[in-house]
């Protein structure tokens, strides 16, 4: 019979626990262990743990110093006896069918990992979309490596978390695959040495965790002085993972995308350090270490728009003279493929009537590179938004979903991460889908907010 540890870490969330321990208890089928980790909670956390030990005796609890997320993982996992092993976050709760569902999964076609899907509890207001934790359907029911997966998934399904997947226990150890301590982000690298390892891959379409976002959670919070040093400390682990394993270097094509990517990423975050000098000093230690370890590998001839961002992005922080050439092609590159993307949109025609959905930061950075690159926007232009807030936006028509007029030629999407959300509340009020036009197909390292940032930032 296989057997299932869930390992929670407990800090200071008496106001969520007993609801995650509730879901842990009523479990369709019982699981065999539970390792409570207090990390020195200072609340009622501890004694809510001992009443549910106490009343459950497969309910175990190990209670250690303030040691942060990571330390609180691998005591647990050191501690853990069962074949496959679950993390679940304290603050969150799981389906009643969880143990169940990993179970007849495993016995039938046993993994080295099993991805599941979750949804998202909106405590709070947050940009995270409702797919955030869903992978794709294609994936479902196949047996694939842990580099299959990632090739199939990377970069728009690309999810880091380590509480949407069970793990076998013997896998994680013949790797020796924990967590970096004391560094928050440190799911990025657990997912890293996972995916670089895994032999034996399955994905369910089963959602089977639930996300509570709320106030005051660890990437909730500010974007303080710490997160942006254990991001950057994050960064170089990976790359030095990476740099190593003979499974990313022999697909340097693949390589070249995940390090752009990440460089892409993480660099926009860092931006927004609530201390600027601490981000910049960040950036320019990473750009430094990209340098020694990654150039070569990004002056290969490419015309991807994403790695050409970042080498942009890069080498004017780096603000080498002996890189000019690498600079001026990698611009080229950079505005060739933005004006590709913009001359495909219908904004160029004064007899066409387009919608453009969304009026944040998305829609101002298409704006704002479409009149860089090529001019004014001619098209009867109108915008759309979920909710009714006010009027007109950019000197623009300002309409609800519902009020879409029958006469238009087209509407153009322009949120990465929400189009998908976008469509569905436009199939629902009978917009054909031929005329919703994705300005992203999936394959982008990064959305225009963060391409106007390389370019004018």
């Amino acid at each position: 019979m296989i057997t299932v540890s869930v390992i929670i870490p407990v800090y200071n969330v008496e106001l969520y626990l007993e609801h995650c321990l509730e879901s842990i208890v009523n479990q369709t089928e019982k699981f065999y262990e539970v390792i409570l980790v207090n990390d020195g909670s200072t609340d009622s956390s501890k004694e809510i743990c001992e009443r549910y030990c106490r009343e459950n005796a497969n309910i175990r609890l190990i209670t250690q110093k303030n040691r942060g997320l990571s330390a609180a993982r691998n005591a647990g996992l050191a501690n853990a006896s069962g074949e496959y092993i679950v993390f679940v976050d304290s603050d969150d709760y799981v389906d009643l069918h969880l143990n169940e569902r990993i179970r007849e999964c495993v016995s039938v076609n046993p993994a080295d990992i099993v991805y599941y899907n979750a949804e998202i509890q909106y405590d709070i207001k947050t940009e995270e979309p409702a797919h955030a934790f869903k992978h794709m359907d294609c994936v479902n029911g196949l047996r694939l490596t842990g580099m299959e997966y990632f090739r199939m998934t990377f970069p728009t399904e690309y999810i880091v978390t380590a509480w949407i997947a069970a793990y076998k226990r013997a896998f994680l150890e013949e790797y020796e695959i924990l967590f970096p301590e004391g560094l928050y982000y440190e799911d990025n690298y657990f997912h890293l040495q996972v995916i670089s390892n895994a032999q034996s891959v399955l994905c369910i379409p089963d959602v089977l965790y639930i996300r509570r976002c709320r106030e005051n959670s660890i990437m909730t919070g500010e974007f303080d002085e710490k997160k942006c040093r254990d991001l950057a400390k994050v960064q170089s682990l990976m790359w030095e993972y990476c740099s190593t394993k003979e499974q990313w270097l022999s697909q340097p094509d693949l390589l070249r995308r995940f390090i752009a990517y990440l460089v892409l990423s993480v660099f926009y975050k860092m931006f927004q350090c609530s201390k600027p000098f601490v981000g910049r000093n960040q950036r320019e230690i990473l750009t430094n270490l990209w340098l020694k370890k990654w150039l070569p590998l990004f002056q290969e001839r490419t015309e991807e728009l994403g790695e050409n961002l970042a080498v942009v992005l890069l080498l004017r922080m780096a603000g080498k003279h002996r890189f000019e050439a690498d600079l001026k092609r990698a611009e080229c590159i950079v505005r060739r493929e933005l004006l590709k993307k913009m001359q495909s949109l219908p904004l160029d025609k004064e007899n066409m009537r387009v919608g453009i959905y969304g009026i944040g930061r998305h829609t101002v950075a298409l704006i704002k590179i479409y009149k860089e690159l090529i001019g004014k926007l001619w098209s009867d232009l109108f915008f759309i938004v979920t909710c009714d807030k006010k009027s007109r936006f950019c000197g623009r028509p300002l309409l609800t979903c519902e009020e879409i007029p029958e006469n238009i030629d087209y509407i153009l999407l322009s949120s990465r991460s929400y189009q998908q959300e976008m469509k569905k509340n436009l199939l629902r009020c009978g917009i054909a889908e031929n005329r919703i036009i994705f300005l992203y197909d999936g394959q982008e390292l990064c959305d225009l907010v963060v391409a106007e940032w390389v370019l004018n930032g």
